[in-house]
């Protein structure tokens, strides 16, 4: 029995296609595919089916749309038997099939087989799973909310495979016989310019070099009409090639028997601006005679491929442009408060990758292996929130970019002016000649300062506002004195509200009555043992390393938990079983605290592994002395640690508008009354806003900070591709808005789903409710960022169907609505 997600939901038992429920039975099958293999408790799937507002009788429900589902999958089950297709478990369901009877399991298969395979094999493998999409994923349930994150992940995969298999057929030679589907792929997505790169390149080898020049024609014109950008330097490079007729170009085409449509899905607003650090890098090896070409180009190759790695490991997407030049986004397709600073410490680690490669013998005689970079900050515009990296529309950040990566020398990594004005005070920095063309400064990276921030905090200055939260710590740190066991305290707010802060202050207050240690968790993909290796680290300062393997190391009931954690600081996997490392940290921390008091801070466990969570749940739970827990996060931990709702929590709320200007005041200095007055309205209450509003003061005419970009676009990131949707048309609307006028934003087949979109994004503390149909946006920020997070085109599309809609159903209160209507 096989299962179809890959367009719309379907079910073959062999041939026979299974005839499945309509309505909410349906979407529970779809519900339970995605989970496949794994129990889904009852209330978890009313929750996805019904939202928070379900009737009293969802439970009952929720078992007759399962005996509907068994009657339909297992058609010759005996009455009242057991199915062994849809178990019950627990209190919940089990749909217990084999992951490869998933079609989305076996394209993602194919695609992890194509990676490794030579380019013909690439090609057909590719085209194989391609040819298992039957429409957009899920494409009965687009706008549930259950569906949303399954339909971006697997849209995303769908289109890095369209545009790694034409790659992959070009390497082949191929032109031609591609140049019919890339016009069909570019006429529905015409600003992805990777692809119209594809078909200037196949026209070319097919003998239409006429053609292909005229190609690049339109595509500059198009970008300069819709979008005021030129096409970026690898078009530009690759219509100077064909220009000069390179004979590296001149390839006899093959011709292709089968076609592939390549239809990429539509979308409601399938285009946004993002603002993104981009790094461009040339790789290209040098020698000292005349090399073989064949020689040089693989060795060239390998220092691409050694580049491109190490800018993966910090995040990046890499697009290999022509030669051994390398092209790496930070913030797309998913934003990071800190992607420039990881964009230079990528450059740095790279280079150092690349150069490390001359002491191989294998790197043949007489050949040095070459580096250089440049890096800039700057918006983009992508064809889609999930597209892969080839829907760039490129916009002044790349060709900025180039200029800087041709100003390098061998071994810069060279900055623009927005990048090196958003990271002054974490970088070491040179000042190098300006651009000849346009005059543009340029930096040249020295080093990265120890402990450099991506958002830069004050943490050490001083604190305001918070005396009734600090009393609240102190009385829970007393209160963990007095007990033989650990006691754990959570505290919730958004970013920038003060948390780490206030956590800095009560170490400060206590240090002569307790050791204090700070676990941090890394972002996304950084490392789930980091803060293992952390708690080691800050232990032997608390000790000296030789006292801390002293008593860790004279343990005497099984194996040494020294042995244990020095093990899992140094895998490269996760360890052989959580159950083996617990007893060792929990160990690790009695030990500290058998002498003082110990509070351990753990930060950042809304980014924390589940396996991390667990082990402070059992510290909590098994460990014995005086410890204080103090968990600090934001509110999406509670998105996937619901049972964390019932520990003491303190929720930090935003500043008083005193508290507030008191600290503006204080880190200014003398500043106009009319500049205060803005910077604590636009901040609403959150410090660290208010003081990246204060530093762009002389820097920024964007109304959202540099520095704080990243941050909004990360929350707007983990959001649905509905969920996105809606907040973007929300923002168009106003700070305040009304249930009718977002609905009249949107497409019909998202009317169902509007309620439970405005109640996930409520959980997600981007909207807040103020009445029965009306909502506000949290913070001022959030609005701007998803509405500058949409194309021009777009907001001015949405805001002509807001004023029809004000125009004709809101007629009675014209006067009221006369400004905005104009």
């Amino acid at each position: 029995m096989n299962f179809g997600i890959l367009g719309a939901t379907e079910v073959r038992d062999e041939a026979r296609r299974v005839e499945i429920p309509t309505g909410r039975a349906r979407s529970l099958l779809a519900l339970l595919i995605l989970h496949a293999g794994e129990p889904v408790a009852a209330e978890r799937i009313i929750d996805e089916l019904w939202g928070e507002d379900h009737p009293r009788t969802a439970g009952t429900v929720v078992q007759g749309l399962v005996s509907r589902l068994r009657r339909s999958l297992e058609p010759a089950r005996a009455k009242g038997g057991p199915s062994a297709i849809l178990k019950t478990a627990g209190t919940g369901y089990c749909l217990a099939i084999p992951p490869e009877s998933i079609d989305a399991n076996r394209f993602k298969g194919l695609l992890d087989r194509a990676r490794i395979a030579p380019p013909e094999e690439r090609s057909e493998i590719l085209a194989n799973a391609l040819g298992m999409w039957r429409g957009p994923a899920l494409a009965d349930f687009s706008y549930e909310p259950f569906a949303q994150r399954a339909i971006a992940a697997l849209e995303e995969l769908r289109i890095q495979a369209i545009e790694d298999r034409v790659e992959a057929d070009l390497s082949l030679r191929r032109g031609g016989d591609l140049v019919a589907e890339l016009e069909e792929v570019i006429a529905g997505n015409p600003f992805r310019e990777r692809l119209r790169g594809f078909l200037m390149l196949a026209l070319h080898r097919a003998g239409r070099r006429a053609d292909a020049l005229e190609a690049y024609r339109k595509t500059r014109s198009l970008f300069a009409e819709e979008l005021g950008l030129e096409p970026g330097p690898g078009l530009r490079q690759l219509e100077a090639a064909i220009f000069r007729e390179d004979p590296g170009l001149e390839l006899k085409p093959t011709i292709r028997t089968e076609e592939q449509s390549l239809t990429a899905p539509s979308s409601w607003l399938p285009r946004e601006r993002r603002t993104v650090a981009v790094v461009a890098v040339d790789a290209t090896p040098t020698a000292d005679a005349a090399p073989d070409p064949e020689a040089l180009g693989s060795i060239g190759a390998h220092a691409a491929r050694v580049a491109s790695d190490a800018l993966e490991r910090h995040g990046a997407r890499v697009e290999r442009l022509l030669g051994d030049m390398l092209m790496a986004f930070f913030g797309f397709p998913l934003a990071h408060e800190d992607d420039a600073l990881r964009a230079v410490r990528a450059a740095l680690d790279a280079r150092t990758a690349v150069y490390a490669l001359d002491a191989d013998p294998s790197s043949g005689k007489g050949v040095r292996n070459r580096m250089r970079a440049g890096i800039e900050v700057g918006e983009i515009i992508v064809a889609g929130p999930a597209g892969a990296i080839q829907d760039v529309v490129r916009g002044p950040v790349l060709a900025v970019t180039g200029r800087l990566l041709q100003a390098a020398e061998d071994g810069d990594v060279v900055l623009g002016p927005a990048v090196a004005r958003l990271l002054r005070g974490s970088l070491i920095l040179k000042q190098v000649e300006r651009l000849a063309s346009d005059g543009t400064k340029a930096f040249r990276v020295l080093d990265v300062v120890a402990a450099a921030s991506g958002v830069p905090r004050a943490l050490s200055a001083p604190m305001f506002g918070r005396q009734e939260e600090l009393t609240r710590l102190r009385s829970t740190f007393r209160r963990s004195l007095r007990a033989v066991s650990p006691v754990r305290l959570l505290v919730l707010g958004d970013a920038g509200i003060g948390k780490s802060r206030l956590a800095r202050e009560l170490a400060a207050s206590t240090r002569e009555k307790a050791n204090v240690i700070t676990l941090r968790c890394p972002a996304d993909g950084e490392g789930a043992f980091t803060p293992v290796r952390q708690a080691m680290v800050e232990a032997a300062g608390l000790h000296g390393w030789r006292a801390l393997h002293d008593v860790l190391a004279g343990e005497d009931q099984g194996p040494a938990p020294l042995n244990q954690i020095a093990e899992a600081m140094n895998l490269q996997a996760e360890p052989v079983s959580a159950s083996t490392l617990f007893p060792a940290m929990r160990r690790l921390f009695e030990v500290i605290a058998h002498e003082r008091p110990l509070i351990v801070v753990f930060e950042d466990l809304h980014w924390a592994e589940p396996t991390f969570l667990d082990l402070i749940d059992l510290l909590e739970r098994e460990a014995s002395g005086r410890m204080f827990l103090l968990c600090i996060a934001r509110h999406d931990l509670l998105e996937y640690r619901a049972e964390w709702k019932r520990l003491d929590t303190l929720q930090l709320r935003p500043l008083s508008s005193g508290d507030l200007e008191s600290l503006v005041v204080e880190r200014a200095g003398s500043i106009a009354a009319d500049t205060r007055r803005h910077i604590v309205e636009a901040s609403q209450g959150n410090p660290l806003f208010a003081e990246q509003l204060l530093a762009a003061l002389d820097d920024e005419t964007d109304m959202v900070p540099g520095s704080l970009r990243g941050l909004l676009t990360m929350r707007l990131d983990r959001l649905g591709p509905g969920e996105r949707d809606v907040l973007r048309c929300a923002s168009v609307v106003g700070m305040d808005l009304g249930h009718d006028a977002v609905c009249a934003l949107l497409p019909d087949d998202a009317q169902p789903f509007v309620e439970r979109h405005l109640d996930a994004l409520q959980r997600k503390r981007l909207i807040e409710r103020v009445g029965a149909n009306r909502f506000r946006f949290c913070h001022s920020l959030i609005r701007l960022a998803a509405y500058q997070s949409m194309t021009r085109e777009d907001r001015a599309v949405l805001h002509e169907r807001f004023a029809e809609w004000l125009k004709h159903d809101q007629s009675d209160q014209l006067p009221e609505f006369a400004q905005s209507l104009g």
